[in-house]
């Protein structure tokens, strides 16, 4: 319990400092609306509401990673730089908790863009748009924000060690914008960029929210339960990583880690 409030508070925190710095800002409401507005003008008149939803939505999603990869990709690089690392490891709370809270108010800066997004279609572009089940876009909204959180972290853990981890971290922006199929549907891709892209939770979350909006509750399902497996291995490996790392700390007896 003491844990659930702990992810809890430290959530509404960090999502409120979040929802105020301008870079994320850009990052879940001004990007998604410019990659929506080029994604629709390049497929010229689109009719199709399935299709016109499919496209805003998957705007939707890269905006949220790529507002992840900004709250995630260096946290513990500022936490290092403020002075707050050494209090935060030393708190009774792991570490890992410290970081999951600030991945999952990152993520769920998501939400602010899929209100975005298809808010710029309807009123400013006039697009039709159509969601054929409400309900499972939900979850696997929902489910996207927590695996796109996920991912963020391990990155994060497995960058702790590099002094520049935040510019290493901004290169796999748009790797994961194509493997998610967000912005190109993974059935043009190469075969094996489908296969690689199985590995990769938003993917999965992706292919659950383009099922939701067609009406294939199945397909949708299928996709969120993939999508929620990944997303579980993705915390697993994060906490462990993490723990070797803050063991590899106290071996050096230093938790600047350079």
């Amino acid at each position: 319990m003491t844990l659930l409030r702990f992810l809890a508070t430290a959530w509404i925190l960090n999502f409120r400092q979040m929802s105020t710095t301008k870079l994320y800002l850009f990052d879940a409401v001004i990007l998604p609306v410019i990659l929506a507005t080029i994604a629709h003008r390049l497929a010229g008149d689109v009719r199709d509401a399935t299709a016109a939803t499919v496209t805003t939505l998957g705007a939707a999603v890269l905006g949220m990673w790529a507002a992840t990869l900004s709250g995630t990709g260096a946290a513990i690089g500022r936490m290092r730089s403020f002075g707050l690392l050494e209090p935060v490891v030393a708190a009774p709370l792991p570490l890992s908790a410290a970081l999951a809270s600030n991945a999952l108010a990152s993520s769920a800066l998501g939400i602010y863009a899929m209100a975005a997004t298809l808010g710029w279609a309807r009123l400013a572009l006039g697009l039709p748009l159509h969601v054929a089940s409400p309900t499972m876009l939900v979850a696997a909204a929902v489910t996207c924000v927590f695996s796109t959180a996920a991912l963020g972290l391990v990155l994060s853990v497995s960058l702790v060690l590099y002094p520049r981890a935040h510019a290493v971290s901004n290169i796999f922006e748009y790797p994961i914008w194509l493997l998610t199929g967000a912005w190109v549907p993974l059935g043009v891709m190469p075969d094996w960029v489908d296969t690689v892209s199985w590995v990769v939770g938003p993917a999965w979350g992706m292919k659950s929210i383009r099922a939701a909006v067609a009406g294939d509750v199945t397909a949708a399902l299928s996709a969120l339960v993939a999508c929620a497996i990944v997303t579980a291995l993705y915390w697993l490996f994060s906490v462990l990583l993490l723990r070797r790392v803050e063991r590899l700390a106290r071996e050096r007896a230093t938790l600047p880690l350079s």
